[in-house]
């Protein structure tokens, strides 16, 4: 197998989108994640984001059913940890978790958009009121 150009915390998150967007999903970046690239914005478009963080993504609850479990099911590894607030794993040693929001916050109601590379992610909205209040988000 050939060895991916990309740093595996970048390939964890491009493979998450990837899985989101076949389950047909609503998702968007959380904690550091969405930090890093919200920061990236200013920085150059070939540096990548930390190479040392975890992924934090987030689906609210009404965008979670049986239907997208069994698909994330047949995509995810087989030692996917499946809790009811979060699912988490590991893509080329980079963890990676999944939080399902079941509160409702105003700055999920309206996600923003931000441009990353080659693709768009959606983040909180205002981001940084998010940012603030991260601790509460679970």
């Amino acid at each position: 197998m050939a060895k991916s150009a990309l740093p595996s915390t970048e390939h964890a998150l491009l493979f998450i989108e990837d899985v989101m967007d076949r389950c047909m999903t609503p998702f968007f970046l959380l904690g550091d994640t969405a930090r890093e690239v919200v920061d990236s914005k200013n920085s150059s478009p070939l540096s990548p984001i930390d190479t040392h963080s975890p992924i934090e993504v987030g689906i609210k609850k009404t965008s979670y059913s049986e239907y997208l479990e069994s698909t994330l099911k047949m995509f995810l590894p087989p030692d996917t940890k499946w809790g009811k607030d979060k699912i988490e794993f590991v893509h080329l040693d980079t963890p990676v978790t999944l939080r399902i929001i079941k509160r409702r916050f105003k700055f999920l109601d309206h996600l923003d958009t931000v441009n990353y590379k080659i693709t768009t992610f959606k983040i909180p909205n205002p981001f940084e009121k998010y940012w603030k209040q991260r601790g509460l988000v679970r």
